[in-house]
């Protein structure tokens, strides 16, 4: 099957700005975990306006190639009803049922997107209507052990004057990278985020592009500090002038 690629998005990403033509949806909750042989889950949907809002739902097999996100399309999670309208105070239900197929042996992820779509009575009569998209991770476990954590190396990237950091994870389940610094061999403190960073999906790796100054200086005792999975951790990271497609663990797992 062809791969589609859609960019992922923050769970409220506005896709035009200019004056709004009304208020947009709330979305509860905003990550969902599915457990070993849960076959459903559900996602509500809240319009606090005073204007219907339209939308469609979609599901995306969720996954990384290259360093990157990517979504495919894929019938393992079926969202019911695929076309929504929400009434001005309303609720709407959506459930999501997993058909039956391969279960793989690590952790599986998807994305529910969800796209406000214009409709006539929403339209505003001036300006430029701002249309909402919401992505929601779904993670469904596949027999994960209580002992199953991600397993992560950490490498920083130096290509032409620029900063890169992967991360590879060689568990079984996601990590949720938040809160990153990076403290350099001077003792030097370079933050990266302060909130969530993102995800590194299990058995692949994700890359980042860094602001970090050009002189920086970072060497064999260039320690990470992050939140992983909500857990403080910190290790070694590996230092490599290559291309960010190669790497091994830095020392240390969260």
């Amino acid at each position: 099957m062809m791969r589609g690629r859609i960019a992922i998005v923050g769970l409220a990403l506005c896709l035009f700005t200019a004056r709004a033509a009304g208020v947009t949806l709330q979305v509860s909750p905003v990550t969902i975990e599915m457990a070993q042989g849960q076959n459903g889950a559900a996602l509500t949907l809240t319009n606090p306006g005073d204007t219907p809002v339209y939308g469609q739902v979609r599901v995306f097999e969720w996954d990384q190639h290259n360093g990157e996100d990517t979504l495919a399309p894929t019938e393992r999670l079926v969202a019911s009803p695929p076309l929504i309208q929400v009434t001005p105070g309303g609720d709407q239900l959506v459930r999501l049922v997993r058909t039956p197929g391969d279960k793989p042996a690590v952790e599986q992820a998807y994305r529910i997107v969800i796209d406000e779509i214009p409709h006539e009575q929403t339209m505003p009569r001036s300006g430029v209507l701002i249309r909402m998209r919401y992505s929601i991770p779904v993670f469904v476990d596949n027999g994960l052990s209580a002992q199953d954590s991600p397993v992560l190396a950490w490498t920083l990237l130096r290509e032409g004057g620029d900063w890169t950091l992967r991360v590879e994870n060689r568990g079984r389940q996601r990590a949720r990278i938040n809160t990153v610094w990076i403290v350099d061999t001077r003792g030097r403190r370079y933050d990266i985020q302060e909130g969530l960073l993102g995800y590194a999906l299990p058995g692949r790796y994700k890359i980042w592009p860094l602001d970090i100054p050009a002189n920086a200086t970072f060497g064999a005792k260039t320690v990470i500090h992050a939140t992983i999975n909500a857990r403080p951790a910190q290790a070694n990271i590996m230092i490599s002038p290559g291309n960010g497609k190669a790497g091994r663990t830095a020392g240390g797992e969260p």
